[in-house]
């Protein structure tokens, strides 16, 4: 049974926080469902959703995403979300220039948990064995500037993410 976002916002208008679904989401929904939740704060969604949340939610102070970012995405969400102050992307896989992108742009951030992601090449962004690129001395420069939380793990020395960077 199909129902549209109109069916939910009428329940449950006054939505803040939201948790979208892994990638089992129809994009038509969601769209549906942000055009009257432009007042939400929180939410934890995947590349996909970001997208449709960029056109209509200017209010998300707290994002949390999973699954892969890629440059695109990243400009997305740095030129989007003026009141962005905390961003959780852990365990996501990241393009080479995903992270220095959203830094440039978020000026405000004040909380990255950046904790057992990796990075990528952009060309092998979305292919299933990789290997893990070392993360630029930039992005720690950038970090340190404005956040006031950074969780990180050790990269190569974290025994969960060890195995992408041999």
């Amino acid at each position: 049974m199909f129902v549209d976002g109109q069916y939910y916002y009428c329940r449950l208008a006054v939505v803040r926080s939201i948790s979208f679904p892994t990638t089992s989401i129809d994009q038509f929904f969601v769209v549906g469902a942000l055009l009257p939740w432009r007042n939400l704060e929180e939410v934890c969604c995947n590349d996909t959703i970001v997208k449709c949340l960029a056109r209509f939610c200017k209010r998300i102070h707290s994002l949390t995403l999973f699954g892969r970012i890629s440059s695109p995405t990243a400009s997305l969400i740095a030129e989007n979300f003026p009141a962005l102050k905390r961003l959780m992307i852990s365990s996501c896989v990241l393009s080479v220039n995903a992270l220095p992108t959203i830094l440039d742009g978020k000026k405000k951030l004040e909380y990255l948990d950046t904790s057992h992601c990796f990075c990528v090449d952009e060309k092998h962004l979305y292919k299933k064995q990789v290997r893990a690129k070392e993360w630029k001395e930039e992005i720690y420069v950038k970090a340190a500037k404005n956040i006031k939380i950074h969780l990180q793990c050790a990269r190569e020395n974290c025994p969960p993410c060890s195995h992408l960077y041999r």
